[in-house]
């Protein structure tokens, strides 16, 4: 995308925004500040005082931490059409993580003050806003799960079987099965799961030699639904059999 070619069109395709009119919307394009990054540039630096909300107009994003040791942390994907940065103008507090783009991208800036005018004016910002709201404490109360299953491969297994769906392909079987697309590199799996990208390779390969899943370039067509949502319960067994203890 070419940042001196943002149209209305093209902020519509910003979740954010898609219930807003062309007027408005056309006032919003007027605010922005549009800024081109390449792999590995820094977006967002985790301690900034910045308040501005941000949208990712093309490309890819990771959403990182670190340790106190220096190492990275993956937390999650910003695709494009996703906003970001809304903690920060909401409550006025430091940036909580870094963002880093991942391949080529195209990143829009709207100053806190016009942030706050469109999540005071406009029901559908607000609406959208609450909803990510909801899906980031369920995300980060299932994470909190997640991270206390002691295996890591039951961690993977219970990663994939909770991921979103799509149409189910048909295939010889017993059962009817789904597919996983667009799924996470093995290193981003990794750092979900707080393990390393060979464990989860390796955890992989299980499922496939095992007929439970076959892979297809960014697809993952579960083969058998049922089987890998027992594994998963395995897994999540072994955290309250630990609790138990």
């Amino acid at each position: 995308m070419n940042p001196t070619k943002l149209t209305v069109a093209s902020l519509r395709k910003v979740f954010l925004l898609e219930g807003l009119d062309d007027a408005t919307l056309g006032i919003v394009l007027k605010q922005l500040t549009v800024r081109r990054y390449e792999k590995r540039d820094v977006i967002l630096q985790k301690g900034a005082s910045d308040g501005e909300l941000l949208f990712l107009l093309a490309g890819q994003l990771h959403v990182v931490d670190y340790t106190l040791q220096g190492k990275e942390v993956f937390l999650h994907v910003i695709q494009a059409g996703d906003y970001f940065g809304e903690l920060s103008v909401i409550d006025g507090a430091p940036r909580s993580a870094s963002v880093v783009a991942v391949k080529e991208s195209v990143v829009a800036f709207l100053s806190k003050q016009h942030a706050l005018n469109l999540f005071h004016n406009y029901p559908s910002v607000v609406e959208r806003l609450l909803g990510r709201f909801a899906q980031v404490i369920r995300q980060a109360s299932g994470r909190q799960m997640l991270l206390s299953i002691p295996s890591a491969h039951a961690r993977v297994y219970v990663m994939l079987s909770r991921m979103p769906r799509v149409l189910p392909v048909q295939e010889e079987g017993e059962e009817e099965p789904v597919v996983l697309d667009n799924v996470p590199t093995q290193q981003e799996i990794a750092g979900m799961v707080n393990t390393t990208r060979e464990t989860v390779s390796r955890a992989m390969q299980i499922l496939v030699k095992e007929g439970i899943i076959k892979k297809d370039k960014r697809k993952i067509i579960i083969l058998q639904p049922t089987v890998l949502e027992e594994k998963a319960m395995q897994g999540e067994g072994m955290l309250v059999k630990d609790i138990d203890e």
